[in-house]
């Protein structure tokens, strides 16, 4: 059995014994049969490694009785040798004292010595340089410049010797000329070998440089030939596509400058395999060359176009970094921050130059003027918002990309000012609307997000204490709330049945009617309600919820892109530039590193937002639009609200047919032409809920592409303009009733009839508040009922104050 696996360093008990059972077997051979095999060897080698062992342990034994005994020996030896040794020393010690004067006499002649061969080879140069110099001569004229090098620096290396010799002086300023006169001469060739891209001779050349210690002169020969060529192939490709636009000849341009750079890198690498510094001189130097012209091309592209360029320019940077990747990423930074540098103050201005550029593109959009029609209005609109996104989605993307991010808070500040300006631009045309379509005094004192809730916001006077009983005593033809009596036919007593107190009557005649009544009337005459302004004004709010949707999903791109480069999320080659170009641009100004980071943190955080500013423009701008709609839908209703006060039917008083009136009186018609104002408000809104978008008779407004987020119900469903109509209906009629001075029983047994009316309408849209129910139990009790009332609660409600006032003036 071999013992090679036992004498590893690393022995793996487990592994040798499964390799031991994994052995192939011989025929017939059981496992058992193998195991016991395997362990009598084991046991037989184990006796033999004992057995080697035992054998060894005797021999030591025996040795060392010997190996002492050598041991000795050479102790005594070397205490033998330790004594020799002292005496020599001190015979020596003897010597020297007595030969000190003979050795220095012998240093002496060993100077002369020296002195003398020093002026042997001084007189040996002297006799041979006009002859050697001869020599060179014919060599240099050969083109032997490699053996001419080495000879003038080995006539240059003896001149220390001659230092102090006058005579000798010529003939080394002779040396320097013939010196001078060897580069010259050199430099043609190097040049010619440049241009032809020789490397063959260049190679002899930089030899030469090299003997002579003027390598650098080689490098500046270098560079400078390598220069003009990225500036000769700048030269060539532009004057041929002169009359062509920039990016249309830049891949072209690149291509060709790609080629001249990769044979400049290969010649680097040949000529200074071990000098990784002067590829980065060059690169950077050969770059400079052409950085003024490029300039001037990229001031007079315009913005899109310059975008084209900076993304080819990227692309081909991308691809010289695989041609040059031994550049290490300090030297690729220095060579890439020369690279832009035509862009960089094209860059500084650009947020400027797209300020303009927005500001004339969304000022150029039609808007309308005061005198436009709301067809016009919303064609206008519907129009702009995809030149609007598209013009600014774009802005954004190239000073995002342009500026590798640095200046994207620069740009959010200045498109915050445009596009605020453009959306006062649209306030003001639906304030236009509004003061055409519904003047201030049609104008509810609420706002559509008032009504929008789930609960009247009414404004009850302060609850006052009931007012002291009226005298008995009373000016004739009035009653004691100076409510004119018999209002109306139907009033042929004195006594105003439902009032506390009494009334004297002189005379059965009408007062004439008070100049407000006649102003209400006027103004509902004067006032003519056009559905399809309706429809308009729908459209617009629906355009500007589509408006929101696409300044948020420009908000998420610009946050998602920013963000991205700045945690550095690469997923494209590109992505990788702009990191690249980004961290160049933060390292050079670490102010803006620094607002940048905070910004992004911000947004990150949740506590602000790209375009928050813009977005609370156009918020305002979508509720001034649902205000709109809102006081053009209740304008009609509002006209007969008003009427409520002055109706004459509150202050009639009950005749002898006051049973029968009671079941035959119907709504007023103020009232029902409430119930039909609403009633077709549901008309008109049903097909735009099943549509899922408002229309007009003359057009239609559809989603633009991608706005799917944009709720149909938004701009005109029943599901939310019949609750907000509904509610200020509520609001409004309650107010009015307020206004109400004098309640006889007639006249609560006709605003009951009113109530239920509008109850039952009400009801198709929202659950009628508990105020009008409760309105309707004031106006159908008794007077002692209302006094029950108002002692069994804590606080008075305003309206049972005011139904208490009107119906009961002796409270």
């Amino acid at each position: 059995m071999d013992t090679a696996p036992f004498e590893a360093e690393h022995f793996d008990l487990k592994q040798w014994v499964n390799d031991t059972l994994r052995a192939p077997r011989r025929a017939g051979e059981t496992i058992d049969k193998h195991l016991s095999a395997s362990t009598m060897r084991l046991l037989l080698l184990s006796q033999e490694l004992q057995d080697s062992i035992q054998q060894s342990s005797e021999q030591l034994v025996t040795a060392v009785p010997r190996a002492l005994r050598e041991v000795e020996k050479v102790r005594m030896e070397a205490w033998d040798l330790r004594k020799r040794l002292s005496s020599t020393i001190s015979h020596l010690s003897h010597v020297d004292d007595q030969s000190k004067h003979s050795l220095a006499w012998l240093q002496e002649v060993d100077t002369v010595r020296s002195r003398l061969e020093t002026c042997k080879e001084i007189l040996k140069e002297v006799d041979n340089f006009s002859k050697k110099t001869a020599e060179l001569e014919v060599q240099l004229q050969r083109g032997q410049w490699l053996s001419v090098a080495e000879q003038v620096k080995t006539m240059q290396a003896n001149f220390p010797a001659m230092e102090g010799l006058s005579e000798l002086q010529d003939k080394k300023k002779k040396l320097g000329e013939f010196e001078s006169k060897l580069k010259e001469a050199l430099k043609p060739r190097t040049l010619d070998a440049l241009r032809e891209n020789d490397l063959d001779t260049l190679r002899d050349c930089l030899k030469v440089y090299e003997r002579l210690d003027c390598s650098e002169d080689f490098k500046q020969l270098f560079f400078a030939a390598q220069k003009e060529v990225p500036f000769a192939v700048w030269e060539t490709t532009s004057v041929r596509h002169i009359d062509e636009p920039l990016q249309q000849w830049l891949p072209l341009l690149q291509s060709k400058l790609l080629d001249s750079l990769r044979q400049q890198a290969h010649f680097c690498r040949e000529l200074f395999p071990e000098n990784a510094s002067v590829l980065t001189q060059l690169l950077i130097q050969s770059m400079t060359s052409v950085s003024s012209p490029v300039h001037t091309k990229l001031i007079t592209l315009e913005p899109d176009a310059l975008l084209d360029v900076y993304r080819c320019t990227l692309s081909w940077c991308l691809e010289l970094r695989q041609a040059v990747s031994e550049l290490t990423e300090n030297d690729w930074r220095s060579f890439v921050t020369v690279l832009l540098q035509p862009f960089e103050s094209v860059q500084h201005g650009l947020v400027s130059v797209e300020r303009s550029r927005l500001k004339t593109q969304l000022a150029s959009i039609p808007k309308g003027s005061e005198s436009s029609s709301a067809s016009v209005l919303v064609a206008y609109l519907r129009d702009s918002i995809p030149v609007f996104y598209l013009t600014v989605e774009q802005s954004a993307d190239r000073c995002i990309e342009l500026t590798a991010s640095v200046e994207s808070m620069t740009w959010i500040n200045a498109a915050t000012d445009v596009f605020t300006d453009y959306i006062n631009k649209w306030m003001l045309r639906l304030q236009w609307l509004r003061q055409k379509w519904t003047p201030p005094p049609h104008q509810s004192s609420r706002t559509f997000s008032e009504h929008s809730g789930r609960s009247p916001v009414i404004a009850f006077p302060k609850p006052v204490h009931p007012p002291p009983p009226p005298s008995t005593s009373s000016t004739a033809g009035t009653t004691s709330t100076g409510i004119p009596s018999g209002a109306s036919s139907g009033t042929s007593n004195g006594t105003s049945s439902g009032i506390s107190g009494s009334t004297t009557t002189t005379a059965a005649m009408t007062p004439p009617q008070p100049p407000a009544w006649q102003l209400v009337q006027k103004e509902i005459s004067s006032f003519v309600f056009d559905w399809s302004h309706f429809h308009s004004a729908l459209q617009l709010v629906h355009l500007c919820d589509v408006l929101t949707s696409r300044l948020k999903r420009l908000e998420q791109t610009v946050q998602t892109t920013v963000i991205q480069l700045y945690r550095r999320d690469i997923k494209t080659s590109r992505d990788h530039a702009n990191v690249l170009v980004r961290d160049i641009r933060l390292a050079q100004d670490s102010a803006k590193a620094q607002r940048l980071k905070a910004m992004i943190d911000g947004w990150t955080q949740g506590s602000s937002q790209p375009l928050q500013e813009t977005g609370s423009a156009l918020n305002r701008l979508y509720l001034c639009a649902k205000d709109l709609v809102h006081d053009l839908v209740f304008a009609p209703i509002l006209l007969r609200l008003k009427i409520i006060p002055f109706l004459p039917i509150w202050k009639e008083k009950s005749s002898s047919r006051d049973v029968s009136d009671s079941f035959s009186l119907a709504p007023q018609e103020y009232m029902t032409q409430i119930g039909d104002h609403l009633l077709t408000l549901v008309q008109q809104l049903e097909p735009l809920t099943a549509a899922g978008s408002p229309k007009t008779e003359e057009q239609s407004t559809e989603v633009p592409a991608g706005d799917s987020d944009v709720s149909s119900t938004s701009a005109g469903s029943s599901g939310e303009w019949l609750p907000t109509v509904a509610m200020a209906v509520m609001d409004g009629f309650l107010q009015q009733v307020m206004k109400i001075d004098a309640l006889s029983e007639k006249g609560c047994s006709q605003l009951n009839v009113d109530l239920g009316y509008l109850v039952n309408v009400l009801s198709l849209a929202i659950t009628p508040h508990e105020d009008l129910t409760s309105l309707q139990t004031y106006v159908t009790s008794s007077t002692d009922k209302l006094q029950e009332l108002a002692n069994s609660q804590p606080a008075v409600p305003p309206l049972l104050q005011h139904v208490m006032k009107v119906r009961l003036p002796s409270m």
